[in-house]
């Protein structure tokens, strides 16, 4: 098992809106969504101490701990289940890589995920990114900024104890990671993250054709291809002048024969 100091980091791309210096989403990749369907599985005895302190499952678990072994079963001993691994020990097996198949959750790959300020998870797409924008009423595209930062294991444990107590765990965690690199962090009081640069895997089958799956592509009125992606989306928006994202646009899905895609390049 990693240490915390040899625990890899994990890398997230923000996009935060400038305008109010919230995290609107980050894309991730695989191994962060696993660490964050993770948590799920953690028992609640783990996490109490992240609960505040006027809190009864807090309350319970420290009934047992007080509790003298007079009145316990002989099975009920120190190493008891009920007397469960602290928040460190449990979450640092999920920052061994790679993962154990018990401990893996989403597909691997090229598929690149969103992760929304309340950390609900979605694979990455124009759909899913255009509904964050209406859902946090992002109207002009220039109030939006794109940042890397890296999540340390000290961070992540961050994560875990905002998760518990906001509505807005990244951006309590990240947003001053990426605006504010070299200042203590008001909350756990250590040193910012660098920037890092994603590692995509290498475990892809060679395929016929030109590009790999699992990718979406972004093909723009003038055929110009790119891979969808946060920054993507904002330039494109942009080069067409489009500033406001919530009257302006509109989606559609069309079937397109053979005879039509050729007919495009004429």
């Amino acid at each position: 098992m990693a240490s915390m100091s040899s625990a890899p980091k994990m890398s997230l791309k923000l996009l935060i809106n400038k305008k109010d210096n919230k995290v609107v989403f980050a894309e991730a990749e695989y191994y962060f969504i696993d660490f964050l369907f993770n948590l799920l599985t953690l028992p609640i005895g783990t996490i109490v101490s992240f609960l505040p302190k006027e809190n009864c499952l807090r309350n319970l678990h420290e009934s047992i701990n007080k509790l003298e072994e007079a009145y316990l079963l002989p099975n009920q001993s120190n190493d008891s289940p009920l007397k469960l691994n602290t928040p460190v020990d449990a979450i640092l097996h999920f920052f061994d890589l790679p993962l154990s198949s018990s401990d893996r959750h989403v597909k691997d790959g090229l598929v690149t995920y969103m992760v929304a300020d309340d950390l609900s998870v979605t694979p990455m797409s124009m759909t899913s990114t255009m509904a964050l924008f209406k859902k946090y009423n992002i109207q002009e595209v220039d109030v939006l900024e794109e940042k890397v930062v890296s999540i340390e294991f000290v961070g992540a444990l961050d994560l875990l104890r905002f998760a518990l107590h906001s509505k807005e765990a990244l951006t309590k965690k990240c947003h001053i990671l990426a605006h504010y690199p070299s200042v203590v962090c008001p909350f756990c009081h250590g040193a910012m993250a660098s920037e890092a640069n994603y590692i995509f895997s290498d475990t892809e089958k060679a395929q016929e054709g030109y590009v790999k799956g699992a990718v979406t592509y972004m093909v723009t009125d003038a055929l110009v291809v790119k891979p969808l992606s946060t920054m993507s989306i904002v330039d494109l928006l942009n080069k067409s002048y489009i500033n406001e994202v919530g009257g302006e646009l509109e989606e559609k899905v069309v079937d397109s024969t053979m005879r039509e895609v050729c007919d495009l390049t004429m």
